[in-house]
């Protein structure tokens, strides 16, 4: 018999988190219903969910709990009717806190103070429920979803999100299971949490081929097109934000086009920096080699016709990008952050370069320089690709883990 399980998400819009759960789903056995919770009702990858997942939607006053940024002063002025209290203490927040750019720590506090003002939504006892996204996602099944087990998903390494320890900890006293993206943030996690360490367990990111065979129902094995002239093809596929290294990238790119190296790189994704990077690339003079080319939801397509990736991040938990381009044979090129060896191997499935825009440059242009080099990457990915079978079994058994025998 199937467990009742749901999964809660800050929000279903483009990124990792969303999309490598998207990938697990698609591993579930297709008579298995799942419930998907999205907190501030933003849900622009809805039309890619399996049809046997249930999407819910969470009241509007969730979303103002969160201090979701966008439209804002619109949901205070729309919840004032439903919860004054909220809107208001939502509304003082806001005037108290005008000038500060970081405010992670004060919408943790806020959530806590202000959840007694939102009733309780859902009175189904689910077997499993799951803060997907971390952060609300995890305060939300802790105080708001009832369950026999409650389980959190730490997707990066937890010192770099300024969160406030104190309020994280209490909530964590609350889950059963702390589900992690890779061995490098399960230890990271562990040193800030050392009471935690025995929830904890790594569950890598799924690839999503299944995903991408039942949504645009063909075969995307590894296929490269031939490519037009003589410019090298280079990808970049990330959100676009301060953390993913784009300021290193566009000045990667201008060396190299002072150096008269011919390639086309092309940016995939969306985000906050999105404006800025197109500044910087107007500004050196790039509108013919460098293009953000906006959200692609099937990265194998872009792949498929990619002669390097490049991944300029600062930190990351675990890279789909990068195991996408592993799948596909490509040659990569990524910043040396602190989880990049656990997914890459330095001058045997990539090059990793220092963390400045001149190391990037030079790793990039020795790729370019040596085909040699470029092919014998892709055969070592090729020789080394492993994929894993079971998903959903590994999956539901860490969920079925006796923390309490370990």
């Amino acid at each position: 018999m199937n467990k009742s399980i749901i999964f809660v998400l800050n929000n279903f819009n483009i990124g990792g988190p969303q999309k490598s759960l998207l990938s697990l789903l698609y591993n579930f056995p297709e008579t298995f219903n799942v419930d998907l919770l999205v907190l501030n009702n933003e849900d622009t990858l809805k039309e890619y969910l399996p049809k046997n997942v249930n999407l819910l939607t969470a009241d509007k006053q969730f979303s103002l709990l969160m201090l979701n940024k966008r439209n804002i002063l619109k949901s205070i002025i729309e919840n004032y009717s439903i919860n004054s209290n909220l809107s208001t203490n939502a509304l003082y927040f806001l005037f108290k806190n005008s000038v500060k750019s970081n405010l992670v720590k004060e919408k943790q506090k806020f959530w806590v103070d202000n959840k007694k003002n939102v009733k309780q939504e859902y009175t189904k006892e689910y077997d499993f429920a799951i803060g997907v996204s971390g952060g609300h996602s995890i305060m939300y099944i802790v105080d708001f979803i009832k369950a026999k087990k409650k389980v959190g998903w730490v997707r990066t390494e937890y010192q770099n999100l300024n969160r406030n320890i104190e309020i994280d900890n209490g909530y964590f006293n609350h889950l059963d299971l702390v589900l992690s993206v890779s061995n490098k943030c399960t230890e990271k996690f562990t040193e800030v949490f050392p009471s935690q360490a025995k929830k904890v367990r790594t569950f890598y990111n799924p690839l999503p081929f299944k995903m991408y065979n039942r949504l645009f129902e063909k075969n995307i094995e590894h296929q490269r097109k031939q490519q037009n002239g003589h410019k090298i093809n280079i990808a970049t596929i990330s959100r676009l934000d301060k953390d993913k290294g784009f300021d290193m990238a566009v000045e990667a790119a201008k060396l190299l086009k002072i150096n008269n190296y011919h390639y086309m790189w092309e940016i995939y994704g969306e985000g906050p920096e999105k404006n800025n990077i197109q500044k910087q690339i107007k500004k050196h003079n790039l509108e013919s080699n460098v293009v953000l080319k906006g959200f692609k939801f099937n990265t194998g397509e872009i792949l498929k016709n990619t002669d390097i990736l490049v991944h300029p991040s600062r930190y990351e938990g675990k890279s789909n990008t990068i195991d996408e381009a592993k799948y596909y044979e490509v040659p990569i090129v990524a910043t040396n952050y602190p989880t990049v060896t656990e997914q890459l191997s330095n001058n045997f499935d990539s090059i990793i370069t220092e963390m400045d825009s001149y190391s990037l440059y030079q790793g990039i242009s020795s790729l370019i320089l040596d085909k040699t080099l470029r092919k014998e990457i892709s055969k070592n990915l090729k020789q080394n690709k492993t994929k894993r079978i079971k998903v959903y079994e590994e999956f539901m058994g860490l969920l079925g883990t006796r923390i309490e025998n370990d």
